[in-house]
């Protein structure tokens, strides 16, 4: 576990899971982005891309893929590059504002993904995993990512063109120059917003609730429409636990990507109703070699520890084990979730703290090479999105320092999660597990006798 003393986690951000596992971030990624802030909004997806572009760039070798999307990022940083021009010559009209942040925040959430799918397929490769499985499924989900970057791409210059937002003429030399690309750019049309949806249901919703043309909506705004659609009866809390899911990133809305995703092969009121439920999406029957690859033979007492200095836990680890627990170590956000998309049928049989629980540090030290690493501020948070977003209900404890106990504030928003700075609560913690016990709840909370 690290110890650095992060800034403060501020909602609706686009510090995320992704980047952490790449180069240090422009400090505008820890600072609030407005929704009516264009400007804002654009300097912190450029630094986005900036990671991503200088990430690509250190890798030995790539995919033909991992070219293309480090085309397509790099087109669109070329476009937000002179939102960052500070006091700059940059003529900003005040027409279209919403719209335009709500197209650079669609290109946001894309960037968003890619990075951790980038980060398996890397995972994947330095642990040989590759040499031995059929990559095809990770190589195709970043197919689909530069197929959805390339879109965003389309709908962000349709978006300029339309609301003429800048008159500056290097702005505007810039987006003609990449229209005129020998990269053909996907057509936008009036029913953009609907691309990705593939059932009728959510197709008629979007069309009817939100808007064919519109491809982002704020998450209150959504789900006040999403209850209308429904008919009511849906939470607070299943309207939160809803959002974890679509809203992965916080980027503090939903889009028809996101939508679509969640959804998979799900109409949408089954969607709504499996939350109302509180029932986790049952995994298709997986092919071999159809996931990233990373499934075990599990059994349960099971731990799942996620920290990016496993060898300081040693000691820990061999404790469970020695009371006969299953112990996997993770050591990022990005493998961690791919590790479990690929053994959630064994996780969800078994989802109660009498058989599967989590360990996760609260900041993760990530490294990009030997030479470079920085400072996931919002490590543990992320991975509590993520696994309460897909209605895991397995306890987690939040293992950190005194310096970052501060920041772990956020622990409370969670069902059956807790923070601590001492051993002995690690060690009940694994204790409850290897008893099989599921009423060993004390440690929950932000709770000075955790500290």
């Amino acid at each position: 576990m690290s110890g650095a003393v992060p800034n403060p986690s501020r909602p609706h951000s686009f510090l995320r899971p992704c980047l952490a596992d790449l180069p240090p971030p422009h400090r505008a990624l820890y600072e609030i982005v407005s929704a009516m802030d264009p400007v804002s909004t654009a300097i912190t997806v450029f630094s986005i891309c900036k990671a991503i572009h200088d990430w690509i760039d250190q890798l030995s070798q790539r995919e033909i893929v991992i070219q293309e999307i480090s085309t397509t990022v790099t087109q669109i940083r070329d476009i937000l590059e002179p939102f960052t021009t500070v006091g700059g010559d940059l003529n900003l009209g005040g027409i279209g504002e919403l719209q335009l942040s709500q197209s650079i925040r669609g290109v946001g959430d894309a960037l968003e993904k890619t990075p951790e799918h980038l980060m398996v397929w890397k995972y994947k490769k330095s642990q040989r995993i590759l040499s031995f499985l059929n990559p095809g499924a990770l190589i195709k989900q970043l197919e689909d990512d530069e197929r959805k970057l390339c879109r965003q791409l389309s709908i962000l210059l349709t978006s300029l063109a339309v609301v003429g937002y800048f008159q500056d003429r290097t702005l505007r030399g810039m987006v003609a120059g990449i229209q005129n690309s020998s990269k053909p750019l996907p057509e936008v049309d009036d029913t953009n917003s609907v691309y990705t949806l593939k059932d009728k249901e959510s197709v008629d919703f979007w069309k009817d609730y939100v808007g064919a043309k519109i491809d982002f909506i704020s998450e209150d705004l959504f789900l006040t429409r999403l209850n209308t659609w429904h008919g009511g009866g849906i939470s607070t809390k299943t309207s939160r636990l809803m959002l974890m899911r679509l809203d992965e990133f916080n980027i503090g809305g939903v889009t028809p990507d996101n939508l679509s995703v969640a959804l998979g092969e799900e109409g949408l009121k089954e969607f709504v109703d499996r939350y109302i439920q509180g029932k986790p999406k049952r995994p298709s029957a997986v092919k071999k070699n159809d996931g990233y690859g990373l499934q075990m033979i599990l059994t349960v007492p099971l731990l799942v520890w996620i920290d990016d200095e496993p060898e300081n836990h040693e000691y820990n680890v061999a404790f469970a084990r020695e009371l006969g627990i299953q112990v996997v170590q993770l050591t990022s956000t990005a493998v961690a979730k791919a590790w479990i998309e690929d053994n959630a049928a064994f996780l969800q049989q078994n989802d109660d703290g009498s058989s599967v629980r989590f360990i996760t540090d609260n900041t993760r030290m990530e490294y990009t090479s030997e030479k470079q690493a920085f400072m996931n501020y919002s490590a543990g948070r992320t991975f509590l999105q993520y696994l309460r977003g897909h209605l895991y209900k397995a306890p987690v404890l939040v293992a950190t320092t005194p310096r970052s106990l501060k920041t772990a504030r956020y622990v409370e928003l969670y069902d059956s999660v807790g923070v601590t700075t001492n051993l002995d609560v690690l060690l009940y913690f694994i204790r409850g597990l290897a008893d099989r016990r599921s009423d060993d709840v004390w440690w929950i909370g932000y709770k000075e006798e955790n500290f």
